[in-house]
């Protein structure tokens, strides 16, 4: 049951943010005029896959449901460094497939990230 919870508020989020990118987490969550809390970010990435987004989620629904049972729980930022699925020749046909403007548009993400070099404060690990 909760697995299907989690899945069905992930597929929900998915979908408000999809129809409407401009659309806020406030906005989207329908708490958040009752409880300014709802309204909070509590993952963020530059990269998304399906299981890192359970985790957090499950993560997220554990803490609740431990400060439910009375724990006092502190919140506190923590860093991840996650990891992908990375087939380089598959995402170039997937690229090619979308079109030469998505080839084109990748290429010149790429320059320019080179050139920006490391963030401040990320963590960066080799691949």
């Amino acid at each position: 049951m909760k697995q299907r919870f989690v899945r069905f508020v992930l597929a929900l989020a998915v979908t408000a943010f999809l129809i409407t990118p401009s659309l806020t987490f406030a906005q989207a969550n329908p708490c958040a005029a009752k409880n300014p809390c709802a309204a909070k970010v509590l993952f963020r990435a530059d990269w998304t896959d399906p299981p890192t987004i359970e985790h957090a989620l499950h993560y997220v629904l554990n803490s609740r449901a431990r400060r439910r049972e009375g724990l006092r729980l502190a919140p506190f930022y923590a860093e991840l460094v996650g990891y992908r699925w990375n087939e380089p020749v598959e995402f170039q046909k997937g690229l090619a497939r979308a079109g030469q403007q998505a080839v084109d548009d990748f290429d010149r993400a790429m320059k320019q990230r080179l050139k920006q070099g490391p963030r401040p404060g990320r963590i960066e690990l080799p691949e």
